[in-house]
């Protein structure tokens, strides 16, 4: 099992350094021109945007040559491919986090733009966790009805993540709920409910997998 589910890593991986240089492009456009804009992070949304375009582009690959049929036919489970997905997803995210902010310092050292400053460590954090949510809520759909299918699902999904993200933080301040806690508390929340959310999505997606007709 662990050879084959290497390989299906690796072969996400591989796949998916066809768009490599476009994503630097677009990861230069955002840091440039959204630094000093007062809108959201640009290293967030760069991250972000490439870590789901990455996901997608390998999964609409996938699905046009019709290459779930042939794994299946290969001496590998249905658990394995799923997995392999979601941990080539995840590593998508970190190496995405990594060429942002990679972009974003070699920005500084160059008389592009004065505006540009270096990434944070909560930056990168929010980013992988905003990135891997959105993962987690893409994943189980595509693996239920297939690519062409999630597409329509794709911006409704997302929709309703947000909308619960927001919703969330409004009925905190309607309510008054006082979240002043101690650092290492909010961590421990984050991370307990970050592999809640990812372990459910990991569950649906291998269930839903199994019933499906390739």
């Amino acid at each position: 099992m662990k050879t084959t589910l290497i390989a299906l890593v690796y072969k996400d991986m591989l796949l998916q350094k066809r768009t490599v240089f476009f994503l630097l492009f677009f990861m230069l456009m955002l840091i440039v021109s959204m630094s000093g804009s007062g809108m959201s992070s640009p290293y967030v949304t760069a991250t972000v945007g490439a870590s789901l375009f990455w996901t997608m582009s390998v999964c609409s690959y996938e699905g046009f040559y019709k290459m779930e049929k042939l794994f299946a036919s290969l001496p590998t489970t249905r658990l394995e491919m799923v997995l392999a997905r979601y941990l080539s997803s995840l590593g998508v995210i970190l190496v995405s986090i990594l060429l942002s902010t990679s972009v974003g310092w070699i920005v500084t050292l160059l008389p592009i733009s004065s505006s540009v400053v270096p990434a944070t460590i909560i930056e990168a954090v929010t980013a992988f966790l905003i990135a891997s949510i959105l993962v987690f809520g893409y994943l189980p759909i595509y693996f239920k009805v297939g690519y062409l299918r999630s597409r329509m699902l794709n911006i409704a999904v997302f929709a309703v993540i947000g909308l619960v993200i927001a919703g969330l933080s409004l009925l905190i301040d309607a309510l008054g709920i006082n979240l002043t806690v101690t650092p290492l508390v909010w961590v421990l929340l984050i991370l307990i409910l970050w592999t809640a959310l990812g372990l459910g999505s990991f569950l649906l997606a291998v269930r839903f997998f199994h019933s499906r007709a390739l």
